[in-house]
């Protein structure tokens, strides 16, 4: 760009010929032009006159670099009529993602709208991230993943950091789980946290199912730290389950791997006898509180 640019924005202009767009692609920059590092962000590109990019934060450089990571199906080239950068100010949350499908970028799901979702693109193979700037420290105990719509498209596992820069992240995780299917996947946290970037790492593998988040919000709930709200704990033994610490209000259901329910039940406490064949389920106990995944293999 000949002299050093402050920037958080690219603009591809691709009037005349939307539909040669980038279908997806990686953002580098350089201060030499010889030194690239890692992407600082990855998109699919869409069918506008204008394409924006927005990255995770304000740079400083003389160079970027654009590469194009997908072909076509319809046998589109890929044109730009004019190049320029921006330094914009945005009221929004900023979301990244280690891929996404077509038309499903990481933005979705911080855009507040219920009819867009993020996706990864794939199945799941335990590689995935979703990174999000809340712009400012903020505090939490709980993190919402809103998947309605794709149900199935639940994390199978998941761990959650914490970064005040959003550059280095701890190699020991705030909370690990297990995803729920169904219309959300909730985290809850033993504690309030308080932090300006958020990374949720999908660990777990599924062959048919991509991960798809439609809304993510963080809310602080003071009945998590309630003081009646023992962590639940799902135990299993000789075909019966044990719900501890559970709530009157409680509710059981049992899933599929494939997500479907095989089995529901309301005011669970105690003790409760479960006749399933052989096979590997995912038992989900909530109250108004909290909520607890478990694995439940059954030989």
């Amino acid at each position: 760009m000949q002299d050093l640019q402050t920037f958080n924005t690219i603009v591809l202009n691709q009037s005349g010929a939307p539909g040669d767009y980038p279908r997806l692609c990686d953002i580098y920059v350089s201060n030499d032009g010889l030194n690239w590092g890692n992407p600082v962000v990855t998109v699919s590109g869409m069918t506008e006159d204008e394409m924006r990019i927005r990255l995770p934060k304000v740079y400083s450089a003389r160079y970027v670099k654009i590469t194009q990571n997908r072909e076509s199906n319809s046998g589109s080239w890929w044109a730009i009529n004019e190049f320029s950068v921006d330094n914009v100010t945005y009221d929004g949350w900023f979301a990244a993602a280690s891929s996404s499908g077509s038309g499903h970028n990481a933005s979705n799901a911080v855009d507040n709208d219920p009819n867009s979702s993020w996706n990864s693109g794939a199945a799941q193979t335990g590689n995935e991230w979703f990174t999000v700037d809340l712009l400012k420290k903020t505090t939490f105990n709980i993190i919402i993943l809103n998947q309605e719509g794709s149900e199935d498209d639940y994390p199978r596992e998941y761990a959650v950091y914490g970064s005040e820069d959003g550059v280095t992240w701890p190699t020991r995780s705030l909370v690990t789980g297990n995803g729920t299917p169904g219309k959300e996947t909730r985290i809850p946290f033993t504690r309030k946290w308080g932090y300006r970037y958020l990374k949720i790492a999908q660990t777990g593998q599924s062959e048919g199912s991509w991960w798809s988040i439609y809304n993510l919000s963080v809310e602080i709930s003071t009945a998590i730290t309630h003081p009646e709200t023992n962590p639940l704990q799902i135990r299993y033994s000789e075909g019966k389950l044990k719900i501890i610490n559970a709530l009157p209000d409680s509710q059981l259901t049992i899933y599929s791997l494939s997500g479907q329910t095989v089995k529901q039940e309301t005011n669970v406490t105690g003790t409760i006898e479960v006749n399933l064949p052989q096979g590997i389920y995912l038992v989900t106990v909530r109250d108004k509180y909290r909520v607890c995944t478990e694995k439940l293999i059954i030989k």
